[in-house]
């Protein structure tokens, strides 16, 4: 989710002869797997569709609600029109076939998942996790959140800094909410890559108290 511009490019011909056979699937040609942020969107979609699939073989309502609910934040990232409609779906359920309903998201998902997340929207969902956490922190520590996020928007600091900021406060104040949402792991984390022993808080962008680091 770190390029929106690497990640907003379209597919190879490869993998665009495949999506117009198989339409729905997660597919990415190998040599643009080594971008890093296409292949973190291309992890993103395969896993999100697999733990849908799981939850369409449960052949429940009850699966399809805790799917929704567990991935609200993600979807918001992708997509909030696509997330209203899909949970004005998910509301109305019970009043139409099951199987119907999870056709329906199923296409909803998959339109939703077809483009990268962009920044703006990932902004605001960290604004609205936040807002979870917010009651716990000290004026400080708000602060401190508040910096990074315009660190990010602006393209000096990685989403996933902000991201494992924010996952750490729901882990230290047990916000269940957000435990439970897939946007802090869309993924299994063994799959990233190394992080750059030059990352941006090593640089001394950010240190703990929010303030630039002196050069030595």
């Amino acid at each position: 989710m770190e390029s929106e511009v690497a990640c907003g490019r379209e597919a190879g011909l490869f993998a665009r002869a495949v999506l117009r056979r198989f339409p729905g699937l997660a597919v990415e040609d190998e040599g643009r797997l080594n971008d890093e942020a296409i292949r973190e969107r291309f992890l993103t979609q395969l896993f999100t569709l697999a733990r849908f699939r799981q939850a369409a073989k449960a052949d429940s309502l009850a699966a399809l609600v805790h799917f929704h609910t567990t991935h609200k934040l993600l979807l918001m990232a992708q997509s909030e029109k696509a997330l209203r409609e899909m949970g004005r779906l998910v509301a109305n359920a019970a009043h139409r076939p099951l199987l119907e309903v999870i056709a329906e998201y199923r296409q909803l998902l998959q339109q939703a998942l077809e483009r990268a997340a962009r920044r703006t929207a990932i902004v605001n969902v960290l604004q609205h996790g936040f807002g979870y956490v917010s009651k716990y922190l000290a004026a400080r520590e708000k602060a401190f959140f508040l910096q990074a996020l315009e660190k990010y928007r602006r393209g000096q600091l990685p989403a996933s800094a902000v991201i494992a900021l924010l996952r750490s406060w729901a882990v230290r104040f047990e916000v269940a909410y957000l435990l439970q949402q897939t946007f802090f792991e869309p993924f299994p984390d063994d799959l990233r890559e190394p992080l750059d022993p030059r990352s941006a808080w090593e640089r001394g962008v950010l240190t703990t108290s929010g303030r630039r680091k002196a050069r030595s």
